[in-house]
């Protein structure tokens, strides 16, 4: 073998096949301590990791025990309340999941106690009565130009005119009788900021209750523990001394209600183109008034009035509608009453030559309340003077009681009638009529068709003498009212106009007017109980009687002379009733419309 130098290099040969094999020993320990190392590390780092673990989940533990005791100990001393239940929402919120060995345990395993209820449902809030406020129609009034003659027999202005208002009231349970005034509206009203409801230039018909009588709870005896009723009535002649001016009755609320009381308006003349006798209800404002009925034909003259009573003014558009349709008027839109004004209309300026019309009126702003004074001429002599009275709503349901029919009466443009205006749509209306006996077939026809914003007319001529009640069933929301007529009264001929009536309250009164008799037609579509009970020009009381409606029936009923109102009670659901009055100048009727209904209580919701 020869032996290497110092300056020679191993063989390439040599170089290969030593330093793979020590490269790959060195490899491999250093990966086999690698190994060791991460798992020793991993070891630790688990230890640690369940360690902290346990650790929280034992705090997390303990934090949710103490928790649920406050709340447990919460719940049964709350009721309910917010602040409570978004305070224990919060802790228990901060506790989060449990975890316990590696594992979660829901909420609903753990925590067995219901949450706190919370009645969240709306319950009304109370609402302080406000006293009531109702419009008694103006005095039948000749247009602007008319004068006196020099025979009272052909002069348009009668010799006698008369006009009054009277009221009826009724005390609560201890006797105690509203607090009442009676004020006329003004032709150019109040200014806004003047309080056009303070009883400033008002009569005081009875004196002012205390707060607490107003407010309070009802009452239910007098002083002695014992039930007193007492009453009010009051006919004020002078009420209306200038023509054309409608009166409104304001009457503070009882026991936390609306007063039982009630108004009408009433006109008498013996001579001129006025001659006859009108009367009708006082009724309340609304946002909405419908009539039907009005004549504006060669002879007839027809006024509407329209009267804001109350504090705020009012701006109201007028609607007209005649047998062909629709009727196009200037100056009906965007009219302006001040509070406590009446203004008037002559509708034969506004629809000519109409033999039915309908009139509607709406107002923003303050409510308003509207009527229709017509009379007729045949010829020079007089046919009749009447009042018109509004309703609030179309309806498809409409009664109208008390309509007198007298077949005898000749007198062109007077006959017995019934006018039905649908504003809206085609209607198709069932007629129904009903007389003491029951109900009157053959005399209409059963169905009456209604065009859309048109009025149709139904002759009532065919029917027998008698009082009668008209029961009308439409598809559609309609309007009505019935025209009764009479010839046994002053006037060679006299009319009656009647509008719908609502259903009777369980407690109201009517006042009787102080010319003529009167009487209360009385229907219903099933069988019922009324209870009346007169009441004299001094407030006695009389004795009450009850009288039996047989269902579809129309039944009058009379009182003594002496009776200047009547008060009425029921508990039937369904009781309609009218006011006829005949006397020597003509003959009258008009719906009973019952006292404002009490507030209801605003729905207040209580929640987060």
């Amino acid at each position: 073998m020869i032996p290497m130098t110092d300056h020679e290099t191993p063989s390439s040969d040599h170089t290969d096949r030593t330093e793979p094999v020590e490269n790959a020993e060195r490899l491999r320990r250093d990966r086999s301590r690698a190994r060791r190392g991460r798992r020793a590390a991993s070891g630790e780092n688990l230890v640690a990791e369940q360690y902290a673990e346990a650790r929280g989940a034992r705090r997390r533990a303990v934090r949710r025990d103490q928790a649920l005791k406050r709340y447990r100990k919460e719940s049964a001393r709350a009721k309910t309340g917010s602040s409570t239940r978004r305070m224990w929402i919060s802790a228990l919120a901060g506790v989060g999941a449990l975890v316990v060995a590696g594992g979660i345990i829901g909420a609903h395993q753990v925590i067995d106690t219901a949450p706190v209820s919370l009645d969240t449902s709306a319950r009304p809030a109370s609402i302080p009565s406000a006293p009531s406020q109702s419009v008694c129609a103006p005095a039948p009034r000749l247009p602007a130009g008319a004068g006196e003659g020099e025979d009272v027999q052909f002069s348009p202005v009668s010799s006698d005119a008369a006009t009054s208002i009277n009221v009826a009231a009724r005390s609560d349970l201890a006797g105690t009788i509203p607090g009442l005034t009676l004020r006329a509206s003004t032709d150019s009203g109040v200014p806004e900021d003047a309080d056009a409801q303070s009883g400033q230039d008002a009569e005081e018909l009875s004196a002012s209750q205390p707060e607490e009588v107003q407010q309070g709870e009802p009452a239910s005896a007098g002083a002695d523990g014992t039930p007193v009723r007492r009453a009010l009535i009051s006919q004020n002649s002078d009420a209306l001394a200038d023509e054309g001016i409608a009166g409104v009755i304001a009457a503070e609320p009882l026991g936390g209600s609306p007063a039982v009381v009630a108004g009408s308006s009433e006109f008498t003349a013996s001579d001129g183109d006025l001659h006859g006798l009108s009367l009708s209800g006082c009724t309340p404002a609304s946002h909405q008034q419908w009539l039907t009925g009005a004549d504006t034909t060669i002879g007839t003259t027809s006024v509407l009035s329209v009267t804001n009573p109350s504090a705020s003014a009012a701006a109201v558009d007028i609607s007209l509608y005649d047998t062909d349709g629709p009727v196009a008027a200037t100056g009906v839109s965007g009219i302006t009453l001040a509070p406590d004004q009446t203004r008037s209309f002559v509708l034969g300026g506004l629809a000519a030559d109409a033999s039915d019309l309908a009139v509607g009126i709406s107002s923003t702003g303050g409510a308003v309340s509207a009527s229709i004074q017509h009379h007729r001429l045949d010829g020079v002599d007089p046919v009749g003077v009447d009042t018109i009275q509004a309703v609030d709503s179309l309806e498809n349901r409409v009664v109208i009681p008390g309509i007198v029919v007298d077949p005898d009466n000749d007198t062109a443009g007077a006959d017995p009638s019934l006018s039905i205006a649908s504003p809206l749509a085609d209607a198709s209306v069932e007629v129904q009529i009903v007389d003491e006996d029951g109900v009157v077939a053959g005399a209409v026809p059963d169905t009456v068709d209604v065009d859309t914003a048109t009025v149709s007319t139904l002759d009532l001529s065919e029917l027998d003498t008698g009082t009668y009640s008209v029961y009308l069933v439409s598809d559609a929301p309609v309007v009505a009212a019935g025209t009764g007529t009479t010839s046994d009264t002053g006037p060679d001929h006299e009319v009656s106009s009647v509008a719908s009536a609502p259903a009777l309250g369980f407690d109201q009164v009517v006042p009787f007017g102080s010319a003529g008799d009167s009487q209360l037609v009385f229907t219903a579509p099933e069988d019922a109980e009324v209870t009346v009970t007169p009441i004299d020009r001094e407030g006695e009381i009389g004795e009450d009687q009850t009288e039996t409606i047989a269902a579809n029936t129309s039944v009058p009923v009379s009182f003594d002379d002496d009776a200047a109102g009547v008060a009425i009670s029921t508990d039937s659901s369904e009781v309609y009733a009218a006011v006829t009055t005949t006397s020597s100048q003509g003959i009258s009727a008009y719906p009973v419309v019952g006292p404002q209904a009490a507030p209801a209580g605003a729905p207040v919701r209580i929640g987060w």
